[in-house]
């Protein structure tokens, strides 16, 4: 029997990994920029074409009362951060990581 090796990743593999690790990091910039809605359900980061993507935030109480509060076309450079949006992104909530009830701004040199 032949000593085993080390498996390398499966490229499908770490190309999922880098794809779930993108969207989070356009997520993030959004949420950090919009702000948390307060019933939050799910937060969509769709890839359409090249570094086009589609961002919606869905919101309601329970799976049955559900419904896309904001919906935003981002362009994003190779490494996801958000060249532009339409339309643009503007404060709607406070952010997660709220400190003493001032909300974050968006993340500095951010253009959306």
């Amino acid at each position: 029997m032949p000593p085993s090796q080390p498996q390398q990743a499966k490229p499908h593999t770490e190309h999922a990994r880098q794809t779930k690790q993108l969207h989070a990091m356009i997520g993030h910039q959004v949420i950090q920029t919009l702000g948390q809605a307060r019933n939050l359900h799910k937060l969509q980061v769709h890839h359409l074409w090249g570094h086009c993507y589609r961002v919606n935030i869905v919101v309601g109480k329970d799976p049955l009362s559900v419904k896309i509060a904001h919906s935003f076309f981002l362009e994003v450079d190779g490494e996801g951060n958000i060249l532009t949006s339409t339309p643009r992104i503007t404060r709607h909530y406070a952010t997660p990581d709220t400190a003493g009830g001032a909300a974050t701004n968006a993340i500095p040199g951010q253009v959306i």
